[in-house]
């Protein structure tokens, strides 16, 4: 986390973490006997997530926001597009991506921290940036269109059984991004989430309109999308859609059914 408001870091520099980051610890009391506080030291060299809940939560000392019915609902979301985190998050992660199995356990061992604070608290995780991170970690795994080896597998086949030793669920509701994989069939064939202003055709305006239907329709693939990648990983199959929050209600249904369910965030 930034220590510090001193403008762009040269993450060249081998010791731009110690001079401008802050690191992130899950649970207090692993590594100090202090209480929580409201006005935590910035001379302290970490920033503590279950204190920062605690910490929000005292904002609002008679709604208990993170409780069992609370006035004011709200939701904990672990991350953002993880899968990206090399180069969005250069500065912290550096060149290499994480893996899924380290972006795993971090989400356990976070889930856990917070959970043991909040026993409610309702938690949204991985929010992947698109199909890719979904569907094989961008580019780590070796899925399938059909198989049980997409990402979702794996996360919620191991989120199962640390939940289970847990007692309760670690992560309550998948979380993901969908930003619109189609494109104009008209040279220079741009993607539709550019598309704007008052001369589009009907064309155009049709594929915007229908772009939506990727999410739910198990039978739609747009035929005019120039470069229907995410239909062809997905078997190329007429009769089948890329209904991608069936497929992965699917796989919650049968490898997590303890989660809630799925939240998908549609960006253009």
């Amino acid at each position: 986390m930034s220590a510090d408001e001193s403008g762009n870091v040269d993450i060249n520099d081998p010791n731009h973490l110690p001079l401008h980051f802050k690191q992130v610890v899950d649970k207090k009391s692993s590594v100090s006997v202090a209480a929580f506080t409201t006005t935590p030291p910035t001379s302290d060299a970490n920033v503590y997530m279950d204190e920062f809940l605690w910490a929000l939560d005292q904002k609002f000392p008679s709604a208990g926001i993170f409780g069992t019915s609370p006035a004011l609902p709200t939701c904990v979301s672990l991350d953002n597009e993880p899968e990206l985190w090399s180069s969005t998050h250069k500065e912290v992660q550096g060149g290499t991506m994480v893996t899924s199995d380290d972006y795993i356990a971090k989400t356990i061992a976070m889930s856990k921290a917070l959970k043991d604070q909040f026993p409610d608290v309702l938690i949204f995780g991985p929010v992947h940036y698109g199909f890719q991170g979904l569907f094989n970690w961008q580019g780590e795994l070796t899925s399938t269109a059909t198989g049980a080896n997409w990402f979702p597998d794996k996360y919620l086949q191991a989120l199962s059984t640390a939940s289970a030793t847990y007692g309760k669920p670690l992560v309550d509701v998948y979380d993901f991004h969908w930003y619109p994989e189609v494109y104009d069939n008209v040279s220079p064939f741009p993607r539709i989430i550019s598309l704007t202003g008052a001369t589009l055709t009907d064309s155009q305006v049709q594929q915007i309109v229908q772009a939506p239907r990727d999410l739910w329709d198990p039978t739609w693939h747009d035929p005019n999308n120039h470069n229907p990648f995410i239909y062809n990983e997905l078997g190329a199959d007429p009769t089948k859609g890329i209904a991608i929050i069936p497929r992965l209600q699917a796989k919650i249904d049968a490898e997590f059914p303890s989660m809630k369910g799925n939240s998908a965030s549609i960006l253009a």
